[in-house]
């Protein structure tokens, strides 16, 4: 799956941020259901390839991974598994979870792929327009209220009172505006359906 063109946004202070998912194909924008009250969203393009071999069926798997902003690469790499068959790897992967939790995700896999506009009480809600033209393609939209950073590393990313943008795309850009307070984005044309905070720089 590439995510494109996604711009997130992160206010742990505010905490009042909106995203949607672009208008595509001739439908119209999916909102978040709690537009207003998140911490962090992201927004963006989707496409999904599906060339997976038999299920069954062992392979050596090239695992690549990249985040750049404009174009320009900040970490990722690759790396070889394998022999592994795509069934043995969800279930590799599962096992390192408790029954529980691989409840839970089973649970939400399930939602995801049924229901385009979907809410966990705020805590992790998800909106996407899949192309009438090309299914696997499309936009998409997320927002939490849990300030995943601060779960995550135990503290938020940035001081209080300091909004950030980030903006993941492929286009020309330069990133202005680091001085404290500032919105930090990348200076190229807004991704379609990215959402602002009410009184956030533009």
């Amino acid at each position: 799956m590439a995510l494109t063109n996604v711009l997130f946004d992160y206010d742990p202070v505010a905490k009042n941020l909106s995203a949607e998912a672009a208008p595509m194909g001739g439908l119209p924008a999916l909102p978040l259901l709690n537009n207003g009250h998140y911490t962090e969203t992201a927004a963006g393009d989707f496409a999904v390839t599906a060339n997976l071999p038999p299920v069954d069926q062992q392979n050596f798997w090239l695992i690549s991974a990249d985040f750049s902003i404009d174009g320009v690469h900040l970490f990722g790499g690759q790396q070889t598994y394998g022999p592994i068959s795509v069934t043995e790897a969800i279930d590799d992967a599962l096992g390192m979870l408790s029954p529980a939790v691989q409840r839970l995700i089973e649970a939400q896999a399930k939602l995801l792929l049924t229901q385009p506009q979907h809410s966990n009480f705020g805590l992790f809600d998800w909106s996407y327009i899949r192309d009438p033209a090309d299914d696997l393609t499309g936009t998409f939209a997320f927002g939490s209220s849990l300030d995943l950073p601060m779960l995550v590393t135990g503290h938020s990313f940035y001081p209080p009172g300091v909004h950030v943008r980030l903006v993941a795309r492929r286009l020309r850009g330069r990133c202005t505006g680091t001085e404290p307070g500032a919105d930090i984005r990348a200076r190229a044309a807004r991704p379609r359906g990215a959402a602002v905070a009410d009184g956030a720089p533009r």
